[in-house]
C-alpha cells in the first residue's frame, strides 16, 4: 500500500512539472511570436535571427526538459503495466492454487479420484500457463480488433 502512495505521490510531481514546463514553453512561443512581429515591423524582416536569439536560447532547455519528462512518463507508464502485469499474475496464481486445494481436499475426502483431480488441474494449469495470451486477447477485445463472441470462443481454448 506504501509503494502505490509513493508512486501516486511521484506521479502527482511529475504531472505539476509537466504542467510548469508547458506553460514556460508557452510563454516562451508567446515571445518568439511577439519578437519576430516587432522585428518585421521595425526591421522589415531583417535579422530575425538576431532578434531571436534571446527567447530561443530561454526555450531550449525548456524544451529539453519536456524530452526529459516525456520519456520519463513513457517510464512511468512501464513500470504501472508491468506492476499490473504482475498483480494480474498473481490472482491468476492464487486461483490456481485455490483450485489446486480444493481439488486435493476432494481427493483426501474420496469425493474425486486422483485422475479426475490431475485432469481438472491439467485445465486450470492451462489457464495459468496461457496468462499472456488471455491478457493479449482481452486487450484485442478492448481496442475492438476482435468481437466479444470471438473473445470466448478464444478464452475457452485457453481454459478461461
Amino acid at each position: 500500500m506504501l509503494l502505490q502512495q509513493k508512486k501516486t505521490q511521484n506521479f502527482h510531481r511529475f504531472v505539476q512539472k509537466s504542467l510548469q514546463s508547458k506553460v514556460s514553453l508557452n510563454i516562451g512561443y508567446k515571445d518568439i511570436g511577439k519578437k519576430y512581429v516587432e522585428n518585421l515591423l521595425a526591421n522589415q524582416g531583417e535579422n530575425v535571427e538576431v532578434a531571436l536569439q534571446e527567447p530561443l536560447s530561454r526555450i531550449e532547455p525548456l524544451l529539453e526538459k519536456k524530452i526529459e519528462l516525456e520519456d520519463e512518463a513513457i517510464e512511468i507508464e512501464k513500470k504501472i503495466k508491468d506492476q499490473i502485469i504482475i498483480q494480474e499474475k498473481a490472482i491468476f496464481q492464487k486461483e490456481y492454487d485455490q483450485e489446486k486445494e480444493k481439488l486435493e481436499k476432494a481427493v483426501k475426502l474420496d469425493v474425486l479420484s486422483k485422475e479426475e483431480m490431475e485432469e481438472k488441474l491439467a485445465k486450470a494449469r492451462l489457464k495459468l500457463d496461457n496468462f499472456d495470451n488471455i491478457r493479449k486477447l482481452k486487450k484485442q477485445e478492448e481496442m475492438g480488433l476482435i468481437t466479444k463472441t470471438e473473445l470466448a470462443e478464444k478464452l475457452a481454448a485457453f481454459g478461461a
